[in-house]
């Protein structure tokens, strides 16, 4: 899993410095586009564009190098109880790490749930998962986005002792571009409808909604802005991606699971009622996965994410023994989460997820209830986790 991190941050760095380096390339054949008249014959308003230009030029730079910094996010929430003969602490906590934003972005993020009862740890609940996406070059930039994931997850409520996934698969989407005013005015800074540039005839022509100057400058040709044209609809579609009011979306995908459990439980036999534990064997096994996406936002600060998973199984392996019976097995995750913005660093979520297995792992005990029927050990089936923090981002 390593490995195969440190080949994604690899490939991601190469990109982003490749396309920088063509805007440095730019900015060094342009050396000679000064505003200086002591050497150059230049009236006021070519003077005024030049300068208009370079302030330009350095925004749209400054931004692109923006996007590809690494971000982050810490979230962390803490109940604590305490009595004369009982102390119980809950902490919930998790870190997310993003580099990237269009057309392709690298992440990892980590969550965690766990309770401090008289001092004995337990770990409820864990996720680590590292995840790489991009989009599809096609007419629509954003109709199709391809994926790539591992995952390592534990949940002590459900048995699971480790799952790891690793999987692969495609999106595709409908984004909402009519955005809100805040987001709205941060696209219509960089967007080539308000700010353009191009090459005629040795004379750079440097325009806005309002006004266009041609300014001599030889040996620059039309194709030399093509690196800064990139970085404009990079920027752009980047704010799309990331402030859109409305996404819809459909993921398919297929993943390889390792998985490990173990289950606890008290039984009434025929003896009466006794305690019964397994650690139950590795499994291993391919499975699809379909999600449906709804994202929408109430306003620049607000946002809801809704993202159902069903995780299902190859045909040559559909059904699963529990309790006996042959039970289909799939697998539900249903995550919902809310977050509002308060200020550029800090927020507050609320996060709610429901884990379902409709054919969790289950063994014969060897013991018989009081009608005489076998008695199985099996693990549980549902897990609702919620959870409220307040988090800080860096940039």
């Amino acid at each position: 899993m390593k490995k195969f991190a440190i080949l994604l941050a690899i490939a991601i760095c190469s990109s982003s410095l490749l396309s920088q380096s063509e805007l440095v390339k730019l900015q060094d054949k342009l050396i000679g586009l000064s505003p200086d008249t002591t050497y150059r014959k230049l009236d006021r308003d070519q003077v005024h564009s030049i300068n208009e230009f370079w302030k330009i030029f350095k925004e749209i730079r400054n931004k692109e190098i923006g996007l590809d910094r690494l971000k982050g996010r810490a979230a962390f929430g803490f109940i604590g109880n305490s009595a004369e003969d009982a102390n119980i602490f809950r902490i919930n906590g998790g870190i997310s790490l993003k580099k990237g934003s269009y057309p392709q972005d690298f992440e990892f993020s980590t969550l965690l749930n766990i309770t401090v009862d008289n001092g004995v740890m337990e770990e409820n609940l864990s996720n680590l998962r590292i995840s790489y996406d991009r989009f599809i070059k096609c007419k629509n930039p954003f109709l199709a986005e391809g994926y790539s994931f591992i995952n390592r997850r534990s949940d002590a409520y459900l048995g699971v002792n480790q799952r790891y996934e690793i999987g692969a698969g495609i999106i595709l989407a409908h984004w909402g571009k009519k955005l809100f005013p805040a987001s709205q005015a941060s696209y219509d800074k960089y967007c080539e409808e308000q700010i353009s540039f191009k090459s005629k005839d040795n004379k750079v022509i440097v325009c806005d909604v309002k006004n266009c100057v041609p300014i001599e400058a030889r040996g620059i040709t039309e194709a030399d802005f093509g690196a800064l044209n990139n970085a404009q609809k990079r920027i752009t579609n980047s704010i799309i991606k990331n402030n859109s009011p409305l996404r819809l979306g459909l993921m398919l995908g297929f993943f390889f699971e390792v998985e490990n459990v173990s289950h606890a439980d008290s039984l009434m036999t025929q003896n009466g009622r006794q305690f019964f534990q397994h650690d139950f064997l590795t499994t291993s096994k391919f499975r699809w996965e379909l999600r449906p996406t709804i994202d929408f936002r109430v306003s620049d600060a607000a946002r809801f994410r809704i993202r159902p998973y069903l995780k299902g199984p190859m045909p040559w392996e559909y059904e699963t023994e529990v309790d006996g019976k042959m039970e289909l097995d799939y697998r539900v995750d249903f995550p919902i989460q809310f977050d509002i913005s308060l200020n550029d660093q800090f927020s507050l979520s609320v996060h709610y997820i429901y884990f379902y297995d409709n054919a969790p792992s289950s063994i014969a005990v060897g013991a018989m209830d009081a009608n005489k029927n076998p008695l199985y050990l099996t693990a549980k089936t549902a897990h609702h986790f919620y959870n409220f923090s307040a988090s800080y981002s860096f940039k």
